[in-house]
């Protein structure tokens, strides 16, 4: 897959170390649509008797995708929060991060750009796997039509790196107004660390 640079009025965006947000004069404008994009917000759970209680490893409306990811002060990244998350592999075969539902509800089809920062340690892709660490998204398209997009492969040991796409980018792929997307910082087919 591909990477698309990052449109230059977008870099005023850092709301946060993620962002999804419809670019500006597209249907349905407006900038980060990600609830807790910088992982700054406990998670929530519920006891059996309905009471309500923190989750401090856990983030706000970001769910376990793979085998999970850990919320701490430690995977932060300088200028963007206290908070951010560590996403680990064992081995290259499986997967682990974080997703979130993000309700874009076009009326009319507009392009929307995904981005994030990743930081690595000891990332080591499978042989032939496309993915690695990065941002990986599910968009789902108002005529029923679900398209699977994601990142450049990000592998290695790396500092914090911008990652990220415009939906209109991916030219006639995208082929009805978007109605919902997950979005998923994650690594995927690779053994190592990501922070994001």
């Amino acid at each position: 897959m591909k990477t698309y640079s990052l449109v230059g009025s977008l870099v005023l965006l850092g709301v946060g170390i993620f962002s999804v947000a419809a670019l500006p004069g597209s249907a349905n404008g407006e900038i980060n649509r990600l609830q807790s994009s910088g992982f700054e917000q406990e998670g929530l759970a519920w006891g059996e008797t309905g009471e309500e209680y923190g989750v401090p490893s856990q983030s706000y409306n970001w769910h376990a995708f793979g085998s999970g990811y850990v919320r701490s002060t430690s995977a932060s990244r300088v200028g963007t929060g206290s908070f951010g998350i560590s996403v680990t592999n064992q081995t290259d075969v499986g997967m682990a991060g974080a997703y979130q539902r993000v309700d874009v509800n076009q009326t009319s089809l507009g392009p929307v750009y995904f981005g994030g920062y990743v930081r690595g340690t000891n990332i080591v892709m499978q042989e032939g796997s496309y993915f690695g660490a990065g941002l990986y998204a599910e968009i789902h398209l108002t005529n029923g039509q679900v398209v699977y997009w994601n990142t450049s492969a990000q592998s290695g040991t790396f500092d914090w790196t911008w990652v990220g796409f415009n939906t209109a980018q991916l030219g006639s792929i995208i082929t009805a107004p978007i109605s919902h997307i997950f979005v998923v910082p994650s690594i995927i087919r690779a053994s190592g660390t990501a922070y994001f």
